[in-house]
């Protein structure tokens, strides 16, 4: 069960880090900028005249994903590979431990019926 805990708290920081810390898992500042700037190359400002937000249609913004995840995929591809090699480790060491109490478990039953 100790083994358990180094690695479920080691992997935390990573996600905290990579998801808050500037590396942007969502590309939320991105975004907003360049609906801006395809707004503003329309001639159309973020808000129309009836106070409605305005926005791109789904193509648009369909090239803003496609061009975000190309240039991050380096950073994903490292951040899943490092996120799934913990995560497996952790689960082996859950396994281990869930193993070990239905052995001791079965142990115990011996005993008292041995007795």
């Amino acid at each position: 069960m100790a083994a358990l805990r180094p690695p479920r708290r080691a992997l935390l920081p990573l996600c905290r880090a990579f998801s808050g810390g500037g590396c942007q898992l969502v590309p939320e500042r991105g975004e907003e900028k360049f609906i801006d700037s395809r707004l503003k190359a329309k001639g159309l400002e973020l808000r129309a005249e009836s106070g409605q937000k305005a926005t791109l249609n789904t193509e648009e913004m369909a090239d803003f994903y496609k061009e975000f995840l190309s240039k991050n995929f380096q950073k994903h591809m490292y951040y899943n590979r490092d996120w799934y090699k913990r995560n497996f480790a952790i689960t082996f060491f859950m396994g281990k431990v869930a193993l070990e109490t239905i052995w001791n478990k079965l142990r115990l039953k011996r005993k008292k019926t041995s007795n």
